[in-house]
């Protein structure tokens, strides 16, 4: 435990009955030095480091929010070490945060993120992280239940909901944080001032880029989390917790494109009856009910399917691959004005369904797509974001 303050360590007696006494805890060193000082000098390695500094605001902490630090931190951890960064979004504006995520990002290619009251949790690492395997018997621990009983979270899914589906990629920004360049503690400040606010959503710079949220989504700690477990999602609890509250619906035209547990716990509480739908959505539910029973029905160039199927498919209604694919594969063979246009989108929906194959395929068989420049910019980001795909010659 690394404290700067000396009176902190000497009062924190009192607050024995809230943090289960920690000050008698053998187990726990006390430092009382700069944490970067710390970082600096210490020999020691660490599987997991947690930094709770105070607003970036104030004066002397932007040094704990610098590329430089996180260097330090990363140096002294275990190569599947995770860092843990508190950030409070109150007060702070969009462009902001973005630095501070950009700056973390910089030195640790593996983030998570998670949001609750107010408050950003950025899980960092080296390498990919995954699902813990004693998350379970964590969870169900007495000690763990009384704590997070306390903030209103009683299911393993609700916890795991807070994650945001946000790649790095969707909110990267080209600032960083550095003792050189400190810019950090001016935008704070200024931010201050002015009673900025953030929603993480607004970080990402583009409708487009939402569409990789949905893959980033199979990879959450949610998404594994079902996996493993067969029978009823509590949709209201995560409702609950993701979107801040149970008052709450799909807000128009925004739900079409962005990704979150709460948007997509939403959809499936529409789809399951749980919840009255909306007059603006009935088109779309009607749309999925018919893709679910019969969905070769469908066939109709001017429905954009594969469009309302992204809109639809999520880690808790998983959708036919086949059944969408079924509708465009008829173009392969047709001839006519709308093959160009039924073949572009039948690559992109390869692409998306990870049939790499079937891509190389159909861009050997109609090498006009590879004159499609909206298509290959496709390809190429989808190479980029997920390594999925070779270089295109």
């Amino acid at each position: 435990m690394v404290e700067i303050s000396p009176a902190v360590l000497n009062q924190a007696p009192y607050f024995d009955f809230a943090n289960h006494s920690v000050t008698q805890n053998q187990k726990i060193q006390w430092h009382i030095d700069d944490a970067y000082h710390f970082f600096l000098h210490t020999d020691n390695r660490f599987d997991v480091v947690v930094v709770q500094p105070s607003n970036p605001w104030l004066a002397g902490l932007e040094r704990l929010y610098s590329e430089e630090f996180y260097q330090l931190v990363a140096k002294r951890m275990s190569p599947t070490g995770v860092l843990t960064q508190w950030i409070s979004l109150w007060g702070l504006s969009d462009e902001t945060v973005r630095l501070m995520l950009t700056t973390v990002h910089n030195e640790f290619p593996h983030i998570r993120l998670f949001e609750f009251k107010g408050s950003l949790l950025i899980l960092a690492s080296k390498q990919k992280m995954v699902m813990p395997e004693a998350f379970e018997t964590r969870f169900s621990s007495a000690d763990i239940q009384t704590e997070l009983k306390e903030i209103g979270i009683q299911k393993p899914e609700v916890l795991l909901g807070l994650e945001r589906w946000m790649p790095p990629r969707s909110y990267r920004g080209t600032e960083y944080q550095t003792l050189a360049h400190p810019t950090l503690g001016y935008r704070a400040a200024q931010d201050f001032f002015q009673d900025a606010s953030v929603q993480l959503e607004g970080l990402v710079r583009s409708p487009g880029d939402w569409k990789w949220s949905r893959a980033y989504a199979d990879t959450s700690f949610l998404a594994s989390w079902i996996q493993s477990h067969d029978g009823t999602i509590a949709y209201e609890s995560i409702i609950e917790a993701s979107c801040g509250g149970s008052d709450v619906s799909l807000v128009e035209p925004a739900w079409r494109f962005t990704r979150s547990p709460c948007r997509d716990a939403l959809l499936a509480a529409y789809v399951q009856g749980d919840r009255s739908i909306p007059e603006s959505m009935k088109g779309e539910l009607h749309w999925f009910k018919t893709f679910m029973q019969e969905p070769l029905r469908m066939r109709d160039g001017n429905i954009p399917h594969a469009a309302l199927y992204a809109q639809f498919d999520s880690i808790f209604m998983r959708l036919s691959e086949e059944a969408l694919l079924s509708l465009y594969r008829p173009c392969l063979t047709d001839v006519s004005s709308e093959t160009p246009g039924c073949q572009q989108e039948l690559a992109k929906i390869l692409t998306f369904t990870n049939r790499l194959s079937e891509v190389q395929a159909l861009l050997q068989m109609s090498p006009k797509l590879q004159q499609s420049e909206d298509l290959m910019q496709y390809l190429d980001e989808v190479r980029q974001v997920t390594g999925l795909l070779s270089p295109q010659p």
